[in-house]
């Protein structure tokens, strides 16, 4: 009876031993596959084993490294349902009440007996991934395709990282996925076991990742501007997704936008939106408190928004738009770029996206002549369009750059348009001078015979000569000059919209040629000399006459 007592015994430990170790011994390998990743970036795969089967815990799981446990401890003491109290010597060991509380949580979330939006959710095994793959402690192995094979049970943290080709910005941010390999039957497909049991099963998860797109757009339709004019601008960037473990330069996300040939106008009327949700405001009325900041006299600003990184993620993917106006001082390319990244990101380095705007102005070149090819200075032009006088500044000799009325001061106005009306020709009363500017309504060519127009919208401008210079006659008829876009030459069809747009500046030209003035004609008479020695005589004739007829009478 003893011997049979100790034959029971060593089978019933030989049979605990059998069922501890069934892990050890289960049949096959299993492929952990990653599904939705992008197509058109090369993505680089990485896994962990992060959580093995150890029949000596409790849960008969285990972290795979005291690291990688302190890492989920950690994640897990800030949820007060998940009961983490470890002292720093508990958290190394596999079996410690702190370990296994976490991983008791990790399988009632499996489960689906804690809810993944309250309590113990998402957000701590968000970190707890986050903060293994940012570890220096911990070491990744890169996968073998999409399709890793793995011989082993358990929880494998699994990174991607987009291989972005050089000279382009990233285009997708991915979170750090989890993927579990159990235990299961292999059934064909009428339900029978075909397979030894357990098997390893294949697994698969699905790429949570954020694309980071950005667009900027303006609203004129041909992309042709005049000087004064008010352009609208909008960006627009998809709030990306940065892992809580992150360095603290990695959680900042910033808009940059800087503008040459133009300035921001009414940037506190701007607007920075995600959705419904107006980021200007305070926390307190729903918002983030972002502001634009204006730099480098009103040609740059940024936008921090760095409130929207959080450890959740919750604003990944949505998209921020930002609108505001430009108003258009340059008289060449209007160039606006912008691009989201890090703090003190440049355009080159942005981590999120950049996009650059152009647009351009027109140039008329108006060329004095005489009846040849000789220059001829100092001849005054009136410009209009649509019958209304366009105002100038004058930049130097024989450049001239639009300003719109409404810029050009009340007293220089009424100054300038006072001499237009009695036709002065003095220069000292057709350039008025204020705040170091230089206003004209009539515009002179130099010594070379040329006038450049600068700053002007598309449209039919009528040059008309008011001074001709001296010795020259005004040419009265003078073609009009029309700036327009087109195809072939100085635009093409825009992708998308399909509308046409410029390319490059806008130019026009016109030679304006004047005829001397003659000297007036011989008439072929005697001259007036006769006459007035004929009137002298008859002067004296007449006086001698008439005194002569007083004598006559006082006798």
């Amino acid at each position: 009876m003893k011997r049979f007592k100790k034959v029971f015994a060593v089978l019933l430990t030989l049979a605990m031993v059998l069922g501890m170790s069934i892990t050890t011994f289960a049949a096959g390998s299993a492929t952990i596959t990653v599904n939705g990743l992008p197509t058109d970036r090369e993505i680089k795969l990485e896994y962990v084993k992060v959580i093995e089967a150890d029949q000596t815990t409790s849960t008969g799981w285990a972290f795979s490294s005291p690291e990688i446990q302190m890492i989920y401890i950690n994640a897990f003491k800030a949820a007060e349902a998940a009961d983490i109290n470890a002292t720093d010597a508990a958290a190394t060991d596999r079996n410690s009440e702190a370990a296994q509380n976490v991983i008791k949580q990790l399988i009632s979330i499996a489960k689906g007996e804690v809810s993944d939006t309250t309590g113990t959710n998402s957000t701590e095994i968000a970190q707890a991934l986050s903060d293994v793959r940012n570890s220096d402690n911990v070491t990744f192995t890169e996968m073998s395709g999409n399709g890793q094979q793995v011989t082993e049970a358990g929880v494998y943290a699994i990174k991607a990282t987009e291989k972005t080709p050089e000279g382009e910005v990233l285009k997708y941010t991915f979170n750090t996925m989890a993927a579990y390999v159990g235990f299961g039957e292999v059934k064909d497909e009428e339900g029978n076991v075909t397979g030894s049991y357990p098997t390893l099963m294949d697994t698969s998860v699905t790429a949570k990742m954020s694309e980071i797109t950005f667009d900027k757009s303006e609203d004129d339709l041909d992309d042709v501007v005049g000087v004064g004019d008010i352009v609208d601008f909008t960006i627009k960037v998809t709030v990306p997704y940065v892992e809580a473990g992150r360095p603290l330069t990695e959680k900042t996300f910033f808009i940059y936008d800087e503008v040459q040939g133009g300035e921001y106008t009414a940037l506190d009327t701007a607007t920075i939106k995600m959705g419904d949700t107006d980021l200007k405001a305070t926390e307190e009325n729903g918002g983030y408190g972002a502001a634009i900041v204006a730099t480098d006299n009103n040609t740059k600003f940024s936008i921090d928004l760095s409130n929207l990184i959080n450890t959740a993620n919750t604003n990944a993917g949505k998209e921020v738009i930002v609108s505001y106006k430009v108003k258009v001082t340059g008289t060449q390319t209007i160039d606006n770029k912008a691009y989201a990244g890090h703090k003190d990101d440049s355009y080159d380095d942005a981590h999120y996206g950049k996009d650059d705007e152009k647009l351009y102005t027109g140039i008329i070149t108006v060329t004095k002549t005489d009846e040849g090819t000789t220059p001829l200075e100092n001849a005054g032009f009136e410009v209009t369009i649509n019958d209304e006088i366009v105002y100038f500044t004058k930049t130097e000799a024989g450049v001239y750059q639009r300003v719109v009325t409404e810029d050009v001061p009340d007293d220089v106005k009424t100054a300038l348009d006072q001499a237009a009306e009695k036709n002065s020709t003095n220069i000292s009363e057709l350039e008025v001078e204020k705040d170091n500017v230089t206003y004209v309504r009539q515009v002179f060519t130099k010594a070379d015979g040329t006038i450049k127009l600068n700053g002007l919208d598309v449209g039919t401008y009528k040059i008309t000569e008011k001074t001709a210079p001296e010795g020259y006659s005004i040419n009265e008829n003078i073609e009009d000059v029309t700036l327009e876009v087109k195809e072939g030459e100085n635009g093409e069809k825009e992708e998308g919209t399909g509308n046409l747009v410029a390319i490059e500046n806008i130019a026009g030209e016109r030679t304006v040629q004047d005829t001397k003035l003659s000297a007036l004609p011989s008439t072929g008479g005697i001259g007036t000399t006769i006459f007035t020695i004929g009137g002298c005589a008859i002067i004296i004739v007449a006086a001698g006459l008439f005194f002569a007829s007083r004598r006559k009478s006082a006798k």
